[in-house]
């Protein structure tokens, strides 16, 4: 690629992206990420960055190493975040487009150069303004897809070179990018596989000169690509996390109940992630549930795959590859590990391989004199997804046009209605948000939540009806049972929001004294969040005594373990405080 190519193809990307420049923080995780890197280094020194992470559910190391630097060195300032995440994609796309020009190489050395220039940027800009790219894009706390895709990309490219031109180190190198991607992200590790099929395809004798020697040394190389990875990433990971989230366990437990149930699940999700791959609208962050016709479009999908996979070329095994990295969201369509089932930036990491697999088998299917047309219905689909791309980025740059979006195309979200209630109240539309809370209501939950109705009763102490708006705060706290510390949280959010109003303090005092069960489950997060509503409410050495339980208590979960340490934290600074 030339210079002008590379800024071409990075000044597009930003072009795109502008409103996310302009915009905030998004409303999910955005603020949450760069607090819980600074909390890991106060509380542990930089090896806080690195592990002893109880969850078990996510290990990404490299991406708390990033919003440490990020909170260092930019601080809370959405334009460099932003800033910085478009740049980091617009590096992929540049990636994707050093892979197609390695693949017309092989292919396609006879071409005119200025025919696959434009065939070549136009494969970074078809994954750099592909729709599905920008919801990782546009959302810092998914910037560890686009890390992850990094490292996969310079993995697959060295493993490319090595190809033509040989060098062990390169295969070495290789290991190591692909290392530091499943630190990123963990599906990152599926391309241990890809990185086999790579190492392995059989491409065109006139791409160089040991393009297909076999031999028991490559096999041992190909085991060794295979196994290295997962046991240094398995290795490294339980050295350093205590536990086991228990959503992976309720996954396997789910499946082995439910075999024939998670088959027609998993054909559910091929045959919409294939179809999202090329057709992605519409475009949604919170994909609840998909059509269940997808289930009849998983066959030609399968169909297609093994006939890629028995076709044996280094295309059709790199887009195998693309496909086996989306492998991992078929346990997340279970719904037992993340909060929705479905979505988008699952695609992003196959994405990256896909499209140089597909310009370029299209390139050397079509006569010459036919790569034009080809040119032109690339530049077509290129101007209907940046169009797309850019007003996705529009909406993710507010956070009310995020979440009415997101409940329009989800009603039965009851967490996204929850969501866009709170934001239109801390935005002052209280008709709006008690609107969004009583369609919350309506969804059904296993559980109460409380969150509903106590902002539904401050609409109504908010709007002159205070005694009902009380009596509406004292039936949700009163009813709370294990969502107990949410509520303590929900009235030390009220407290804070009217800090002048004394009436209301004294009621809300009133309230949770009259509670005839404030900790229904004598843990370290009922500990903890009931000293803060102390606190709040001027009961200071109430609280310290309640921080003392919650520091005491020897919880065996990462988030009972959290909430002492943050109880302890906060003791330390009363104590200083009373000196």
């Amino acid at each position: 690629m030339t210079k002008r190519q590379v800024l071409l193809l990075f000044g597009v990307i930003l072009l795109c992206y502008v409103p996310i420049l302009f915009g905030e923080m998004a409303v999910v995780d955005d603020a949450g990420l760069l607090k819980r890197a600074q909390a890991a280094v106060e509380g542990k020194g930089l090896h806080g960055l690195f592990g002893q992470s109880a969850a078990g559910l996510y290990f990404r190391p490299m991406v708390r190493i990033n919003a440490y630097l990020d909170s260092l060195l930019i601080g809370y300032r959405p334009f460099w975040l932003h800033l910085e995440t478009v740049l980091m994609h617009s590096i992929n796309a540049l990636l994707v487009a050093l892979m197609t020009v390695r693949l017309f190489r092989i292919y396609k050395p006879s071409l005119p150069s200025k025919t696959t220039g434009l065939l070549i940027l136009g494969a970074g800009l078809l994954f750099g303004l592909h729709p599905l790219t920008a919801e990782s894009t546009s959302w810092y706390s998914g910037r560890s897809d686009i890390m992850a895709c990094a490292g996969v990309l310079g993995s697959a490219l060295l493993v490319l070179d090595y190809r033509l031109k040989g060098g062990i180190w390169r295969l070495l190198l290789s290991l190591i990018f692909l290392f530091v991607g499943t630190m990123a992200k963990e599906p990152a590790l599926a391309f241990t596989v890809g990185w086999c099929l790579l190492l392995m395809a059989p491409i065109p004798q006139q791409g160089g000169s040991n393009q297909n020697r076999r031999s028991w040394w490559l096999v041992g190389l190909i085991l060794l690509g295979s196994i290295l990875p997962f046991a240094a990433f398995l290795g490294w990971r339980s050295s350093l996390v205590t536990g086991v989230h228990g959503n992976i366990g309720k996954t396997l437990v789910f499946m082995d109940e439910q075999p024939l149930y998670c088959l027609m699940l998993w054909a559910r999700a091929i045959g919409f992630y294939a179809k999202k791959l090329f057709l992605p609208w519409p475009l949604n962050f919170a994909i609840i549930d998909v059509d269940p016709l997808y289930d009849l479009f998983a066959i030609p999908v399968l169909i297609l795959l093994f006939y890629l996979l028995f076709r044996r070329t280094l295309l059709s095994w790199m887009a195998l590859s693309g496909v086996i990295l989306a492998a991992p969201a078929l346990l997340i369509v279970l719904g037992k590990i993340a909060w929705t089932p479905f979505a988008e930036r699952y695609l992003y990491m196959p994405l990256a391989l896909v499209v140089p697999a597909l310009i370029c088998g299209l390139a050397i299917r079509l006569k010459p004199e036919h790569l034009k047309r080809l040119s032109v219905g690339l530049a077509v689909v290129l101007a209907v997804f940046g169009a797309t791309t850019s007003h996705r980025a529009y909406l993710w740059g507010d956070g009310l046009r995020f979440l009415k979006d997101m409940t329009e195309k989800s009603p039965q979200f009851r967490t996204g209605q929850m969501m866009y209630g709170a934001r239109l109240w801390e935005s002052g539309d209280i008709a709006a948000s008690a609107e969004a809370f009583r369609k919350a209501k309506r969804i059904p939950a296993i559980g109460y939540n409380p969150e509903p109705d106590v902002y539904l009763a401050m609409v109504d102490y908010v709007q002159g009806r205070k005694q009902e708006g009380l009596n509406g705060l004292r039936f949700a706290v009163h009813r709370s049972t294990y969502r107990k510390p949410l509520a303590f949280q929900l009235l030390r959010g009220i407290l804070r929001q009217f800090p002048e109003d004394t009436e209301l303090k004294f009621h809300i005092r009133q309230i949770v004294e009259e509670d005839p069960n404030p900790l229904p489950n004598t843990n370290a997060e009922n500990y903890y969040r009931y000293a803060n509503l102390w606190l709040r409410l001027g009961e200071r050495e109430k609280a310290m005594d309640l921080y003392r339980k919650a520091i005491q208590y020897r919880g065996k979960t990462h988030w009972e373990k959290k909430m002492s340490r943050l109880a302890k934290r906060k003791l330390r600074r009363l104590e200083r405080a009373g000196r």
